[in-house]
């Protein structure tokens, strides 16, 4: 669990987030030498003490770089165009 900082790891709303799938997201990247952050409304929410209705990601691999992963790995991208 790298990729999650330690100090909002602790918070309840945040671990009921953590999924396996959302684990399993992380170590995917992590393992491809990328980073890979929940960023948008999550984090708010969480602060707020809100549970998040749903997740955003932000990476530092390129677009063309995570199609690949996703096609390496065989997982069908939803939204390749890169927008909500």
């Amino acid at each position: 669990m790298s990729y999650v900082r330690q100090s909002i790891a602790r918070n309840d709303l945040f671990r009921s987030i953590m999924t396996k799938d959302v684990h399993q997201l992380g170590r995917m990247f992590e393992q491809a030498g990328h980073q890979l952050r929940i960023a948008g409304g999550a984090p708010r929410d969480i602060l707020s003490g809100k549970l998040p209705a749903d997740l955003d990601f932000a990476t530092d691999a390129t677009p063309d770089e995570m199609m690949k992963l996703f096609e390496e790995k065989e997982i069908q991208m939803v939204n390749a165009n890169g927008t909500g």
